[in-house]
């Protein structure tokens, strides 16, 4: 189990804990970004924003963020 953000752009994973509030967890959840979801991630530079495909769907997520949704990989 690592943090989102330490895999490469390209990297499959599956998601599973969101380490934060209830906020962030509804927030995550309304953007279809659930435990059990599969994630890809697009694009990861290393600083700033994110973009990580849920669902058919690009979400872009600021490090601090990223940083609170633990994934498994595949």
């Amino acid at each position: 189990m690592v943090e989102i953000t330490k895999l490469k752009s390209g990297e499959e994973s599956i998601v599973v804990k969101i380490k934060g509030g209830k906020d962030l967890y509804s927030r995550m959840a309304s953007l279809g970004l659930t435990e059990g979801s599969s994630v890809k991630v697009i694009q990861n530079f290393g600083r700033g924003p994110m973009i990580i495909l849920v669902r058919d769907t690009r979400i872009a997520l600021g490090r601090g963020e990223a940083e609170k949704i633990m994934v498994s990989k595949k």
